[in-house]
């Protein structure tokens, strides 16, 4: 499938979701989420879909012009007639879609209110749609065929959207409502508050396993996110935070401390993405090297047990600033720099190590200034220190300039991923930052956040087109050019 066609795939999947899963945020639909769920997500789509820059009236929805662009550009027809149909259902309420999930069910499900059920049935019934109808057990049924990998169930004035063939979709959709029966999400107070804000997007996510395999710490073991997108400008501004079992709030990010941005003396105007931490005194690094090497590869252990060390002896505020070209954007060419705050004789010891570590395999590397030069495949690796920090840099000297990403937004956080004009065509800028309390996201496009969505979404669609145009180039090419070294790298891209 070419990237283009897994755009229209994505749209058509969207359209479906949306125009099967219309819903109210209102308590009577919590009622029929199960109390256990793990996840859970309340969406105002008509919120979403005026801020893509479509329009939604009492016929439908009416695409904005890019995403029917890409509509339009599909090869495959029959796709594009669904998807026009879909965009046509009546009876629904747009304003919210609850979707949840269950460690004990196959899958998630979206359930839905219908305004008009008869309405809602007529218009799944269209043959454009190419759905199959059926009854199961007091349900409507439709599932698409050939393929019967989604069903759509209409019984009570609700609608179920699932994953799955009709049979497994209406088994699991009995057994949801059987335990909301017993006990719903409604009848906790402070998932249902947090459910039922007036913003675009609320959710709550069971984090308690990862939390207390990171950290360690048994307050963690029922914790939940809390995320809220749309209070602000734009649904795109999100902010999170962590609360236990009862509803009462954690550390986000327990044994980080508070980030020092003394580090930007040595990042310059060319990073326009910084990523930066802080690391406490109290750092659990026993739980945190634990979790991580749950996942690694046999090589990639011995690497990290060498390293302990002197991961150990990162003494606060630890940053990375990125190059980032959109147009060019290559891990072998990413230009970079790593500041970390060491412990006294903390960096000296890293230096000493990469010595090392030369000299066993027979390396010399040079040193000039402080740094130790490293050879890498596309560019040199300069290593060295500064005061406390350890610094590791591509840059072959600090520029004049200095980073465009001011002090202010790293103050007082925690942990912080901060963008400044990536040249997208428009130019993107975001931060994502975490204090003790809360987490957020503020998104902006050519520097102001209305309309941000729209402009994304175009965004999304144009570099998807690139690489389509990429992709397709490369397969033009003759024979020749494809050794089975180049087939294996194309099947992995």
């Amino acid at each position: 499938m070419t990237f283009r066609n897994k755009i229209i795939a994505a749209i058509a999947a969207v359209t479906l979701a949306i125009s099967a899963t219309s819903c109210s945020g209102k308590p009577e639909v919590l009622e029929s989420v199960p109390s256990t769920a793990t996840t859970v997500v309340s969406v105002d789509l008509e919120r979403f879909l005026t801020e893509a820059g479509c329009t939604v009236n009492d016929e439908g929805i009416i695409l904005s012009d890019d995403l029917r662009e890409a509509l339009d550009s599909a090869e495959n027809s029959s796709t594009k007639a669904q998807i026009d149909a879909l965009l046509h259902i009546k009876g629904l309420d747009l304003k919210t879609a609850t979707y949840f999930e269950q460690k004990d069910l196959e899958g998630g499900l979206i359930v839905i209110v219908a305004d008009d059920e008869d309405k809602v049935v007529e218009s799944l019934s269209d043959k454009a749609l190419n759905l199959e109808k059926g009854e199961d057990d007091g349900f409507v049924t439709f599932t698409n065929i050939p393929e019967r990998t989604a069903t759509i169930a209409i019984d009570d004035n609700r609608c179920w959207l699932a994953g799955l063939a009709p049979d497994a979709a209406i088994s699991i959709i009995k057994k949801a409502r059987r335990a909301a029966k017993k006990e719903s999400i409604a009848t906790v107070g402070w998932k249902a508050d947090a459910l039922s804000k007036d913003a675009a997007l609320n959710a709550i996510v069971d984090v308690g396993d990862k939390f207390y395999d990171i950290f360690g710490d048994e307050a963690y073991r029922t914790a939940f996110a809390c995320i809220t997108s749309g209070e602000g400008e734009s649904v795109l501004d999100i902010k999170a935070h962590i609360v236990n079992a009862d509803g009462d709030k954690l550390d986000i990010l327990p044994s980080l401390g508070t980030i020092d941005p003394d580090f930007l003396r040595f990042f310059s105007s060319r990073h326009n993405t910084v990523i930066a931490f802080a690391i406490a005194d109290d750092f659990n690094w026993d739980n945190m090297l634990k979790s991580e090497g749950k996942s690694m590869a046999s090589a990639d252990k011995i690497f990290l047990s060498t390293m302990e060390e002197h991961l150990r002896n990162i003494d606060g505020t630890v940053a990375v600033g990125l190059n980032i070209d959109l147009d060019n954007l290559s891990p072998e060419k990413l230009d970079f720099c790593v500041a970390a705050k060491m412990k006294q004789g903390g960096a000296d010891g890293v230096i000493n190590k990469i010595r090392e570590m030369a000299a066993d395999v027979k390396q010399t590397l040079t040193e000039r200034d402080g740094f130790l030069f490293l050879p890498m495949e596309e560019r040199t690796l300069r290593i060295g220190k500064a005061d406390n920090y350890l610094v590791l840099t591509t840059d072959a000297g600090v520029s004049a300039e200095p980073c465009t990403i001011n002090a202010d937004t790293f103050k007082g956080k925690s942990a912080v991923i901060a963008a400044s004009g990536i040249h997208v065509n428009p130019t993107l800028d975001f931060v994502i930052s975490a204090t003790t309390d809360e987490a957020s996201l503020d998104l902006s496009i050519d520097k102001t956040r209305q309309g941000a969505l729209a402009k994304l979404i175009k965004i999304i669609i144009k570099e998807s087109k690139n690489q389509s145009d990429a992709l397709q180039s490369l397969l033009k090419r003759g024979d020749d050019d494809f050794s089975e070294d180049n087939y294996d790298n194309l099947i992995e891209f």
